[in-house]
Order: structure tokens, then C-alpha cells, then sequence
């Protein structure tokens, strides 16, 4: 009698002007994942199905699809390839009436892309921002101490304030 293999099975969907970053030059960026994470892609219709045998496999290739559907880089989008490094999605829609959506975004993006750079530099997290979301690839804790500055950064705190919190919880992270 022949043992019957488990397979584990995650499905994303992506929007159809990102299909090809997911795929990359022929089927370059699929394959290397592919390889990488020992699964398998099949893309159809706007849906990328990721079947594999680890189920951590599976859930880091779910979170590179996810970050190259997003907009990542492809260099960024590999950095999920590593053990400690997950990705997050804020959805800004979600947190603010339709009417203030540009001006948040603008609040988090900031001048010439300075409050962006600074929230990359404190927390160490790789930020992408969209019209109405927000994304980022880091460690777990780190991810955790962004959520809370764009969530202060939403509720009207100033840049400084927000950036004096990070330093606080990045300094609390580095005494753990």
C-alpha cells in the first residue's frame, strides 16, 4: 500500500497588472521561489495556488507572492526568503474615511519621502506605500513597533512624537 502524501495548499489572489512581477522574465522569479521554498505556483486568472509538503514553505511563498503582488522589488520581496522576515499589510482605507485617505498617506510618505525614510531607518522594516495601504518586510517585532507608529501617525501625532515612541520600543526590543 503506498503512504499518501500531505500536501498543503495557500491561494492569493493578484491583481491582474501584477501577475507578471509575480511570474518575472520568462518565469524566472516563479521558478527560482519554486526551487527556493520546494513548492509548487500555478497561476490562472488572477489567483496564484501555492501547493507544497512544508507548510512554512507554503506560507513564506504566499508572503513573497504577496509582496511582489503588492509592488516589492523583487530584491525586497526575496529578503521574505529569510527565517526572520515576515510581511505586513496596513490597509489605510480601512483606518480613515475615504475623504482623508491622501492626506494620511501623505503624512506617512512625508516630504520628498522623509517620514518614509525615517520609519524605515528606525525600525528597520522595508516600507512600500500605495494610495490606500501600506506594506512592509521585517522581523516580527519590528513590523509590530511600525503598525503602532502608523497607527499614531493616524490618529494626528506629530512626526516627532511618533519617531521618540519607535526609538522607545526599538530600545525596549534591543534589552529583550
Amino acid at each position: 500500500m503506498r503512504k499518501r502524501e500531505i500536501r498543503v495548499e495557500h491561494i492569493v489572489s493578484i491583481p491582474d497588472e501584477m501577475i507578471g512581477r509575480v511570474i518575472g522574465k520568462n518565469g524566472k522569479t516563479k521558478s527560482e521561489l519554486e526551487k527556493a521554498l520546494e513548492v509548487k505556483i500555478f497561476i490562472k486568472d488572477g489567483v496564484a495556488t501555492i501547493r507544497g509538503k512544508d507548510s512554512l514553505k507554503v506560507l513564506k511563498a504566499e508572503e513573497v507572492v504577496k509582496a511582489l503582488a503588492f509592488g516589492f522589488p523583487h530584491d525586497d520581496a526575496k529578503r521574505l526568503l529569510e527565517e526572520n522576515n515576515e510581511f505586513m499589510s496596513f490597509d489605510i482605507e480601512k483606518a480613515v474615511p475615504p475623504a482623508h485617505l491622501k492626506r494620511f498617506t501623505g503624512r506617512i510618505i512625508g516630504e520628498k519621502g522623509k517620514s518614509k525614510i525615517r520609519l524605515q531607518e528606525l525600525t528597520g522594516v522595508t516600507l512600500y506605500v500605495t494610495k490606500e495601504k501600506v506594506a512592509g518586510i521585517g522581523s516580527p517585532m519590528h513590523l509590530q513597533v511600525l503598525k503602532e507608529a502608523l497607527e499614531r501617525l493616524i490618529e494626528g501625532a506629530t512626526h516627532a512624537n511618533v519617531y521618540t515612541h519607535i526609538e522607545a520600543r526599538m530600545a525596549d526590543l534591543e534589552n529583550l
